[in-house]
Order: structure tokens, then sequence, then C-alpha cells
């Protein structure tokens, strides 16, 4: 509800914002008059660019903890070119609209499909922006962002929720042993395997390097502790070929942290789902030790 109201809200700030800009610099009502002012018009789409990039990069940076001029210049600034042949191409139809010149539609298609490019580059700007580019997992950006939106949800309700973070064993000895090409291989099995056992709400993410973090919403420890278990024999069912006639299955070693009960922010938690899972690996460890 709270994002529709900053989309409404940014929306009429923005527009009327633009408007005064138009007509402070002379523009008159109308559609045709609209379009022989060029200064005006520019700067009022100049205006739009500017106010809403700056709104919603500045609610990005509150919910990453990040700077607003770095989101802005990362993430909004390569935008400016969109808004301004949308603005153009506003206005191309508004002529041909008001002097009933159908004819001209057709001129309108070279704006329209740049219009279109520059959107799509955008989207997948952010998308690279938001996602780790080996597994297709969100990676640490996104999860950071949604752990902290999910703390501020369960501070206003008080609920419980989890955070289980996972780490692949034995990479390093993949790598070494059958080359960085099957060590990504393995990476990826693992992010596939962990994102098809993943509830829809839910965020699992890569962490850079062999780690994982997923973020369990509405989730209390014995039901952490029973996905924790259910991941990881999903995970020991991969096998993967290291050289030809031998073979191997994957393990990950997790832990896991519960708010409140664990910590009431993002690094408290953290903090203690990563040290239990080194405790988790520890003991898989002295068990593969005492069974060889």
């Amino acid at each position: 509800m709270h994002r529709v109201v900053f989309s409404v809200a940014a929306l009429a700030l923005t527009m009327g914002t633009a408007g005064w800009v138009y007509e402070w610099l002379g523009g008159q009502p109308g559609l045709w008059t609209a379009t022989q002012q060029f200064e005006p018009l520019i700067s009022a789409a100049t205006v739009v660019f500017l106010l809403n990039s700056i709104l919603i990069a500045g609610a990005v940076a509150l919910t990453t903890g990040r700077s607003i001029p770095l989101v802005w210049f990362e993430s909004y600034l390569p935008t400016w070119p969109t808004y301004m042949v949308g603005a153009g191409l506003a206005s191309g139809i508004a002529v041909v609209l008001e002097r009933r010149a159908y004819w001209l539609l057709p001129l309108l298609a070279g704006p329209l499909v740049l219009l279109h490019r520059n959107f799509l580059a955008y989207l997948e700007h952010v998308r690279h922006s938001v996602t780790d580019p080996l597994t297709g997992l969100p990676n640490q950006r996104h999860m950071a962002a949604h752990l902290e939106r999910e703390l501020a949800a369960a501070r206003s309700d008080r609920h419980q929720f989890a955070v289980i973070f996972m780490d692949l064993d034995g990479l390093k000895i993949v790598n070494d042993r059958a080359g960085h090409q099957i060590g990504d291989l393995a990476l990826v099995r693992v992010a596939e395997c962990l994102r098809s056992n993943t509830r829809g709400h839910d965020v699992c993410a890569r962490c850079g390097g062999d780690e994982f973090v997923l973020v369990l919403g509405d989730c209390g420890p014995a039901e952490a502790e029973i996905r924790r278990d259910e991941l990881q024999r999903a995970v020991r069912a991969i096998v993967i070929d290291l050289e030809p006639g031998f073979r191997t299955s994957l393990n990950i070693s997790a832990g896991v942290a519960v708010y409140p009960d664990d910590g009431d922010t993002q690094d408290q938690l953290l903090a203690v789902a990563d040290s239990r899972m080194y405790e988790d690996k520890f003991r898989s460890v002295r068990r593969r030790r005492l069974t060889a």
C-alpha cells in the first residue's frame, strides 16, 4: 500500500512542478501552442526527469542504505534520453491529434522505436544491477534491500522471519581438480536447486563466491530448521562429473538466524547465521573424518 501512495504522490508532485515550470517560462495551454514553444516544453520534460528519478532514487537509497547521489548516477542518469524522446513523441502525437493529420502518425514510428529500445535497455540495466550474472539469482544488493524491508515489516507487525546462510562445501577442491568451468556448473546447479525449493514470497540470493542467503518471511525457529534440512537434502541429491569415471555429490553447510531472537538488525542476523553455518561445516567435516 505504501508503494502505491508513494507512486501517486511522486507523480502528482512531478507533474504539478513540471506544469508550473512550463507556465513560468511562458508556455501556453493547448496542444498545438504547447508544441510551438520549444524551451518551456524541454524545460518541463527535464523537470519530469530530474524530479521523478531523484524521488525514486531516494526511495531505493533508503531501502538499501546507499547514498542517493550514487543510486541516481548509477541507475537513473543514463535514462535521460528516454524522457526527452518521450516528451518529443508526446508532442508529436498531440499535434497529429489536434490537426487530425493522421497520415503523419507513421513518421512517429522512429521515435517510438527509439523510446522502446531505451526502455528495454533501462530494464536490462536494472536487472543486471540486482542479479547475479552466473546463477541468475538475486545478488547481494537485492538481498540486502529485501532483508531491510523484511526487518521494517517485522518491526511494524511484530512477526518472526528467518535467515539461512549457506556455503557450498568443497568448491575450491572442485575448481582445483576439475577446473573453474565445472566449479561454475556446481554453483549453477545449487542455485537451481535452491530456487526450485524456495517459496514464491521468499528471496534466495547469491552473495558472492560459494555463499548463498535465503530470507524466509513469516518463519519461526522450528520451521526454519526444517527448511534448512530440506535444502541440504535437496543439494546432496545433486551429482556432478568431476572427470571421466568420477562423480561426486554436492553439499551445503547452513546456519539459521531468526528475528528477533537472534538479532534485530541485518548485520546481527547475518553474523549469527554465518557463525552457525561454520559450526555446521565443522560438524560435517568431523563426521566425514569419523566415517573415513
